[in-house]
């Protein structure tokens, strides 16, 4: 007798014994098992908050708590995690609070898990630090995506509204690391757009530019921004 032989309430009641990494293996075996532990994995899960840390320093893989799940860019346990549960996933954090050197390539593998597995369940998402052009990644439309926070990243390859056709909300802030935006960022046009905060560094406060993107918009509600 092999443990796939057993019925849906008996092989969830072994499978609930494991951890969230084991389970996470467990679901890599078959699509039986696999939807066994998505039905195990998504009362911890859903409605939390996701968070990819690209300067991980703890000793374990992953934390999961009451605020959410973190983990580090453990390649294996993040492609086994969002082939898995990323259609459980409606707010996403990835980044890191510091600017400075992170491993590029594990980040361009991570962006593209995002892109393949969870593009059509997003609706929050927030980049902090992410490397220039490690966004280039997202090549879906995330249909779904209402807010977009951006912290020191911005994607390349696609147009915002094309990758975030229905956002309500933006917020981007370059202050820090002196990133310049494309100028087709100030001419596009976000249909439902209505709340727009935005922090440009000092070489980037261009009062034409930011006229453009009033003139694409005018139906935003409220706007912040270090450009008046």
């Amino acid at each position: 007798m092999k443990i796939t032989d057993l019925n849906f309430d008996c092989l969830a009641s072994c499978l609930q014994h494991l951890d969230f990494a084991d389970l996470l293996n467990v679901a890599d075996c078959n699509e039986q098992l696999r939807y066994t532990v998505r039905y195990l994995i998504a009362p911890m899960i859903k409605g939390s908050t996701v968070n990819v840390w690209l300067r991980w320093f703890m000793t374990t893989d992953f934390l999961l708590n009451e605020k959410g799940l973190y983990m580090g860019v453990n390649l294996k346990f993040c492609l086994q995690f969002f082939r898995c549960c990323g259609h459980l996933v409606s707010t996403l954090k990835m980044g890191t609070f510091e600017v400075g050197p992170i491993d590029s390539v594990k980040c361009d593998r991570i962006v593209s898990y995002v892109n393949e597995y969870c593009s059509e369940f997003l609706i929050t998402i927030r980049f902090m630090n992410c490397p220039r052009d490690s966004l280039k990644g997202l090549t879906k439309p995330f249909s779904k995506v209402e807010t977009l926070v951006m912290e020191n990243s911005f994607p390349t390859g696609r147009k915002l509204s094309e990758l975030f056709p229905n956002l309500r909300k933006i917020k981007l802030d370059a202050t820090f690391d002196a990133m310049t935006f494309p100028d087709e960022f100030y001419t596009d046009h976000y249909p439902l757009l209505e709340h727009l905060t935005f922090f440009a560094c000092p070489r980037e406060q261009n009062h034409k530019k930011l006229s453009l993107l009033f003139l694409s918009n005018p139906q935003l509600k409220s706007i912040k921004s270090n450009m008046w």
